[in-house]
């Protein structure tokens, strides 16, 4: 059934349609919950729900002194791994990881009835089973019951990742070209681009630089971020442990696993010569 679509479905009339969330809203036995039975509902609650559900736009509602999250389908997709255990639930359980931060923000929202908003806000969630940088443009607004007081909070999110990743990587590829440019010295170009890559950790932690000579030995060139002095930066390599040859000569990049803390280390082919050291290598991690 589309959302916001009226049915007979046998529950309450202000959660026909809805979607998949619609449909788990109905199904949840409420009555174990904080907020309690459907039934028993009040109307401040009822009408935050009916808007949740029919907008296309990820919604969620904080309701109540334990902030119990009820969220439509495109805020589902948000949740992850955490859905769909999060419907019901107080947030503080939900999202512990960040409730740092966004639990002053709702306290603010609570207590004395301001509305927030957040451009861009870097976010570190545990959706997928593992910490993983995000980017949320968010607001959150207080719902009034008939006295005035703030029973509830709505929020409307939209996450910004895709965005603020690819403006930053963008932005170094720019920086990279600017500050290499005018370098013409083989180990200042190395030195050059691994510190301009490095100089956001938030993509790249370290980078090492290989050249290979005439006859196939690699040198490091140059090493910049948190592996500089590691038993990772070797002065030469072989085989082992970075696979810079076969990375060159198959043109594709090698994600590396087993490195200590880079769980997406990879070895990348840099096309082009170097004279007589020959085609550069790049690893980072």
């Amino acid at each position: 059934m589309e959302r916001g679509a009226t049915a007979e479905s046998g529950g309450p009339g202000f959660l026909a349609g809805g979607g998949e969330m619609g449909a788990a809203i109905r199904a949840l036995d409420w009555a174990r919950t904080p907020i309690g039975p459907l039934e028993r509902w009040p109307p401040e609650l009822r009408t935050a729900v009916d808007i949740c559900l029919s907008s296309r736009f990820p919604i969620l509602i904080w309701w109540g002194p334990q902030l119990v999250k009820l969220y439509n389908d495109d805020y589902a997709r948000i949740l992850g791994a955490k859905h769909p255990r999060a419907l019901g639930r107080p947030g503080r359980e939900v999202w512990p990881e960040i409730w740092p931060i966004i639990g002053p923000m709702l306290e603010g929202v609570f207590e004395r009835g301001e509305s927030t908003w957040s451009e861009d806000a870097l976010l570190f969630l545990d959706r997928m089973g593992f910490s993983e940088e995000s980017y949320f443009t968010f607001s959150y607004s207080p719902i009034h019951d008939e006295k005035g007081s703030v029973v509830g909070a709505l929020a409307t999110v939209a996450e910004t990742t895709s965005q603020v990743l690819a403006a930053r990587r963008l932005r170094a590829l720019r920086e990279l070209g600017s500050a290499t440019a005018s370098v013409h010295d083989v180990p200042a170009v190395c030195a050059t681009a691994v510190r301009v890559v490095c100089e956001d950790r938030g993509d790249v932690r370290f980078a090492l630089l290989y050249l290979s000579g005439e006859s196939g030995a690699l040198s490091l060139a140059a090493a910049a971020g948190d592996q500089v002095d590691a038993p990772l930066a070797i002065a030469a390599v072989g085989a082992a442990p970075w696979p810079v040859h076969e990375a060159m000569e198959s043109g594709a990049s090698i994600r590396v696993g087993g490195v200590p803390g880079h769980p997406q280390t990879l070895v990348l082919p840099v096309g082009g010569s170097g004279g007589d050291e020959g085609p550069a290598s790049s690893l980072s991690g």
